[in-house]
């Protein structure tokens, strides 16, 4: 049954999540967190975290992912010709270069090709694009804590896109926000239909609350607005994540403000029997840690900045952890074989 972690590592606390997979269902088995302090700084936090979260599971995890920031990334929207699409990665790569403010040879990116076609069958994409540098120090905390790579790395609020199939309340055919109430800084993701088109990163958070309750709210309006102006649509409902989702009076302040409804993240439909009715109450809370371990399910939309120099390879010991997972599946093909060869077999001698 695998198992995976994913470590949402924020500027005031980390959080981790542990996923497993079990026969047709997902089970969310632990939450934890930890604060982060100045003595010990984000590397003790994301130590403690993890140690926390992995407390009684004796086999590890099979893979773990992470997220860089989103103002460490840049985000941009492209309409590209049809006739693009077999080179799709090298011309992305031409237009995206004249759009950042750093070199390209030390970026690395990733896309998605959304389902909506633009105007005159162009295509419409989103991309992430990274220094390489950024990419890699936050490789090297979860590797120095947990002695493994992350798989997957993340983008800022595109990392919640993992949680749409197992939330069906963002399934939905109408244009809707989720937005992660951080302790210093906020990110806003808009979904249509279901798919992530929109990502920003905002420098207001929970810190200074109230006194900066209204510039919040005027920064999510700038960020929907920004969001019309790519041809998309003003969200007709909002919800909040992360650790200010349970902020005193947010919910009404932005639904006044924004003039939208806005809720707290639904559960996700997840097997949580073994978290407990505390920690499922907390859950919006750790939404970025539960999104990023579902990424590693492989459903769900997100980016992954683990391309070009920075591509993630499994080693011989993750193969050999699994020879006896891999002798097996070859024993019943085998056996298979003999069984749908040999009426065949008997039966030639017969028609001759």
């Amino acid at each position: 049954m695998p198992t995976w972690l994913g470590i949402d590592i924020g500027s005031a606390s980390v959080k981790a999540a542990v996923i497993r997979s079990t026969y047709r269902k997902l089970a969310l088995v632990r939450l934890a967190s930890a604060e982060v302090v100045a003595s010990g700084g984000v590397v003790e936090a994301v130590r403690t975290a993890v140690a926390r979260a992995m407390e009684g599971e004796r086999q590890g995890v099979d893979a773990n992912a992470v997220a860089i920031d989103g103002s460490r990334a840049a985000i941009h929207r492209l309409l590209l010709p049809a006739t693009a699409q077999k080179q799709l990665a090298d011309i992305l790569a031409y237009e995206l270069e004249a759009q950042i403010p750093f070199d390209l040879a030390g970026a690395v990116f990733d896309w998605r090709l959304l389902e909506r076609v633009g105007e005159d069958g162009q295509l419409p994409i989103v991309a992430a694009v990274a220094r390489v540098e950024d990419v890699r120090a936050r490789i090297e905390v979860v590797k120095l804590v947990t002695g493994q790579e992350p798989e997957r790395v993340g983008v800022g609020a595109f990392t919640l896109g993992a949680l749409v199939p197992y939330v069906p309340a963002l399934a939905e055919g109408e244009t809707i926000a989720v937005v992660d109430l951080g302790a210093k800084a906020s990110e806003v993701l808009v979904l249509e239909r279901g798919e992530p088109v929109f990502a920003r990163t905002l420098s207001t958070g929970t810190e200074g609350l109230p006194s900066t309750a209204e510039r919040l709210a005027r920064d999510l309006r700038v960020s929907f607005a920004a969001h019309r102006a790519q041809g998309g649509a003003m969200p007709v409902r909002v919800y909040l994540c992360g650790g200010g989702a349970f902020v005193s009076g947010a919910e009404g302040f932005l639904s006044g403000s924004l003039e939208v409804p806005v809720q707290v993240l639904p559960e996700p439909v997840l097997d949580s029997t073994t978290v407990g009715p505390e920690a499922m109450r907390e859950l919006p809370r750790y939404a970025k840690a539960i999104s990023l371990a579902l990424s590693l399910a492989g459903r769900g939309a997100g980016m992954n900045l683990r391309r070009g120099p920075l591509s993630f390879e499994r080693g011989f010991a993750w193969v050999r952890e699994r020879i006896p997972l891999l002798a097996g599946l070859a024993a019943v093909i085998l056996v298979s074989f003999v069984f749908s060869a040999w009426p065949r077999l008997n039966a030639v001698p017969k028609e001759r």
